[in-house]
Formats: C-alpha cells, sequence, structure tokens
C-alpha cells in the first residue's frame, strides 16, 4: 500500500502565490477523491458539505444514456486526460477496449498500481489541517472489467499515430 501525503510548494513569485506540480502527492489524493470516493465516504463528505461519492459513475451514466440514444457501437473508447483512470474504468463496462491518457506520468502510474491490485492509501483535507486517510481498490466498485482498461503517458494536443480508431472520445 502506497500512502500519498500532502506535499506542496510555496512558489517564490511576489505574492506568495501557490503553483501545483501536477505530479504532487497533492494533486494525485485530489483525483483519487474525486474519482474514487466511495459510498462509504458519506460521512467525511457531509462534514465538508459536498458530494463527490460517485462522481466517475454519474458521468458514466450520462454518456451511457447518449451512446443508447445515438446508438454508438460500444467497441474502443478513448479518455483523454484521463488523471487516475475513474472514468476509464467505468467505460470498460461497456467497451472492449480503452484507452486512457494523460500527461502526468504519475497519474498513469497510479491507473496501472490500480489495475494491478494494488489497494492505494491517500489522505484527503477536509478544513485546513484536518486530513481524512481514504484507501481505495478497484474492487470496491465491482468492476471486474480493468483488463480491459491501457493506460498511457501522452498529450491530448498530440496522440500518438497508429492509435487506431474510436467509438467514442471524451475529454
Amino acid at each position: 500500500t502506497e500512502h500519498l501525503i500532502e506535499n506542496e510548494k510555496q512558489s517564490g513569485e511576489a505574492g506568495g502565490a501557490r503553483t501545483y506540480d501536477y505530479e504532487s502527492n497533492a494533486d494525485l489524493a485530489r483525483y483519487m477523491g474525486l474519482h474514487f470516493n466511495v459510498p462509504n465516504d458519506d460521512a467525511r463528505l457531509s462534514l465538508v458539505g459536498t458530494s463527490t461519492v460517485g462522481y466517475t459513475q454519474r458521468i458514466y451514466l450520462v454518456i451511457d444514456e447518449l451512446l443508447k440514444e445515438h446508438a454508438v457501437e460500444r467497441v474502443r473508447a478513448l479518455d483523454l486526460g484521463c488523471a487516475t483512470g475513474g472514468l476509464a474504468f467505468e467505460l470498460a463496462i461497456s467497451f472492449q477496449s480503452v484507452i486512457g491518457i494523460d500527461l502526468s506520468k504519475r497519474f498513469i502510474s497510479t491507473c496501472a498500481e490500480l489495475q494491478s491490485g494494488q489497494t492505494l492509501a491517500y489522505e484527503l483535507v477536509d478544513e485546513g489541517q484536518i486530513m481524512t486517510s481514504c484507501q481505495f481498490h478497484l474492487d470496491d466498485l465491482h468492476l471486474g472489467v480493468a483488463h480491459r482498461c491501457q493506460f498511457e503517458v501522452g498529450d491530448a494536443c498530440d496522440i500518438r499515430s497508429g492509435i487506431g480508431r474510436f467509438n467514442f472520445v471524451c475529454m
């Protein structure tokens, strides 16, 4: 189990503006929380007055309805900017193959760790210095389709040649 901790740096710019490293532990934890909050996180989320529970699941349901409405064949899907893979794993429910691409090596590495069966531990900020320890394993979603996903580091504005054709692309 990998433990992710907050590790943001203050920039040396005038006014002490914060900069975020897209590869940071804090950003990774935020995206893990956004993509993989499962229903048992309701108590923590009620403390901060928000609900990201089922965020990628809800997006998938909207996509699923659109795909039905337009009779899209569900063979290959491309998720550009997949971050930690939440939507890509959801898309794999109904697509035979899903490719997730993100510029962040750290996020793609996390997708691979989840896909290989690892449990990831991370801390989410509730308020100020108040943190909640969380952990996630893909089995928590009961999907059983991770093998249909492939993840790679890449730029959505410069997709590698030979990637092929897709029935659905999201960004």
